[in-house]
């Protein structure tokens, strides 16, 4: 036989023999552990003779104690702990039952035992206490190694994760006071710098314009409040940073009464939801608590930063005079030159045009018959149209900031309603003119804009 072939035969042999010891180690192995399939309890005792839970998932680890039935914190940090939560994972854990036991194991590690993914611990009435230690997931993939303290060399597997189970954050497991809701919110307060309230009916020309400032009673934008609405029904707590701050944190926190950001909701039926807002942390979040609690969170600072931008100038109305032609009524346009009115609800005092042409009329004479059918009144009406619809085509530019000159234009409108609006145009710059609405702010209106309108007016005077 030739030496390659030589070789060959050997490592194969070798191979053989060096499995064959493997073998026979797994076989050895295997025989030194007692299989048991089957449904094992894994507690002897009840909830009744739980008073303490602990665990330890990943760097997590909290401690609580149960007295006169109430679950409290152990750890340096006292917080109020969600009962309903915490009594569910302590009587998971009382009913914890096994799949599979296994007897006689020799080296935990194998199983993932040295290193747990999860480690609970029960203490009882008696001074006693069981550890329950989670390891690996199985081979087949139906559940988890378990060890107990106390029984040496058993393995059992279950078929759920205690580091799943026991992965619950401490905000998950906090007792977080809830912020009231307001159903229907007819009023909003941010601070002294807005105070805004909602009318049953419009005060306006508008019948959609319902929100005002409860100071002035001027009209505000409706979306803008609804939206600044929203956003403060939208505030929920972060995390607890304390459950009994004292004077200084409140005051490092301007949480204080004079320091905060008051934030109030009214509606319906007396129902009221107000939060103080104070300094921000790390730039993420505020600080941030109910009136009258010691406990105070932390809230995501998107919200809160919209709430605390939100000034009058955010809530001005950009239209004017919003009055469709068909529910206007009555306008007055005052100028240095008189007074044009627009009566809509008076007679035109056209005659009445033929219903029907004679049969052999040309297209000539048609036009001819419909030119003389055109009245005085018919382009007078258009006229108006076309000077309402640049009245109410108008929006302002922003706040007057310096004193008004010569008035220049009033407008007076009266709705099918009876509801009536006034505007007066005064003297700014060349490129704007002031408008107050009902006595109201003064805000920039372009001033090509009502050139045009006082234009179109004395042309009809």
């Amino acid at each position: 036989m030739k030496r390659g072939k030589k070789m060959i035969l050997l490592l194969a042999v070798l191979a053989v023999a060096v499995s064959g010891y493997f073998a026979v180690q797994g076989i050895g192995k295997k025989q030194t552990v007692e299989e048991t399939a089957g449904t094992f309890d894994l507690n002897a005792k009840t909830a009744d003779d739980l008073i303490g839970l602990s665990w330890t998932v990943g760097e997590n680890t909290l401690m609580f104690k149960l007295e006169d039935g109430v679950w409290q914190t152990m750890d340096e940090t006292v917080w109020p702990v969600d009962q309903e939560a915490l009594q569910n994972l302590a009587d998971r854990l009382i009913g914890l039952q096994a799949t599979r036991k296994l007897e006689k194991v020799e080296n935990p590690a194998d199983y993932g035992l040295e290193t747990p993914a999860a480690a609970v611990t029960a203490v009882w009435k008696n001074g006693s206490s069981t550890t329950y230690t989670m390891g690996d997931a199985t081979p087949f993939e139906d559940g988890y190694y378990l060890s107990i303290s106390e029984q040496d060399g058993t393995v059992y597997t279950i078929a759920s994760s205690l580091a799943d189970l026991f992965g619950m954050t401490r905000k998950e497991l906090t007792a977080m006071e809830e912020i009231p809701a307001v159903t229907t919110v007819t009023g909003l307060k941010i601070g002294s710098t807005l105070n805004l309230i909602k009318a049953e009916e419009s005060k306006t020309v508008d019948p959609d314009q319902l929100w005002y400032d409860a100071e002035t009673g001027e009209p505000v934008d409706g979306d803008a409040a609804e939206d600044l609405i929203s956003t403060a029904a939208s505030i929920t707590w972060n995390e607890l940073e304390t459950a009994n701050a004292d004077g200084e944190q409140m005051d490092t926190w301007m949480l204080t009464e004079d320091k905060a950001l008051t934030v109030q909701l009214t509606g319906t039926d007396g129902e009221s939801s107000t939060i103080l807002f104070g300094a921000s942390k790390e730039d993420e979040y505020y600080y941030a608590r109910l009136p009258g609690s010691s406990m105070v969170y932390t809230v995501d600072s998107g919200n809160v930063i919209s709430l605390m931008n939100a000034d009058k100038a955010d809530m001005q109305i950009e239209t004017l005079l919003p009055m469709p032609y068909e529910t206007l009524a009555r306008a007055e346009f005052s100028t240095a030159k008189g007074t044009y009115i627009l009566d809509r609800t008076a007679a035109s005092g056209s005659e009445d045009v033929p219903a029907e042409q004679p049969a052999d009329e040309t297209a000539e004479e048609k036009t001819e018959t419909e030119n003389e059918a055109r009245t005085p009144a018919d382009e007078t009406e258009t006229l108006q149209k076309k000077l309402w619809a640049m009245v109410t085509a108008l929006k302002t530019e922003g706040t007057a900031e310096k004193e008004p000159g010569e008035q220049v234009l009033s407008i007076r409108a009266v709705s099918t309603d009876g509801k009536e609006s006034t505007v007066v145009f005064l003297e700014d710059s060349a490129e704007a003119y002031q408008a107050v609405a009902d006595n109201g702010s003064a805000r920039k209106i372009s001033a090509e804009e009502i050139d045009a309108i006082i234009r179109t007016v004395r042309s009809m005077q």
